[in-house]
């Protein structure tokens, strides 16, 4: 279950609720907001993670030129990604695994 919340700019979500997606054997989580009709959120909490959107996306076509890349360098910088689909876009959500 989807719990919006656009005052806080934050959306809370359920595993369940995420697609994965995978390109040159890399896998990550993408979070389908296309029927969303607010501002795209800055933090989404799946379960006890907490995302924070990048400020960055790119196209949806053309992607595997540029996720498993961007999947390897977050990972080796202990983030996790999570990507948010909406109008042809994939932005970018980070989590960080370890302290900074």
């Amino acid at each position: 279950m989807i719990d919006i919340n656009e005052d806080q700019k934050k959306i809370n979500v359920q595993f369940e609720d995420l697609d994965v997606i995978g390109d040159q054997e890399q896998e990550t989580f993408v979070l389908n907001l296309n029927s969303f009709e607010g501002k795209i959120p800055y933090y989404i909490y799946v379960d006890k993670f907490n995302f924070n959107f990048s400020g960055r996306s790119f196209l949806i076509n053309g992607r595997s030129a540029l996720l498993p890349s961007l999947i390897e360098n977050n990972e080796n910088n202990n983030q996790l990604t999570l990507l948010v689909e909406r109008d042809h876009r994939f932005y970018i959500y980070i989590h960080q695994t370890t302290e900074v």
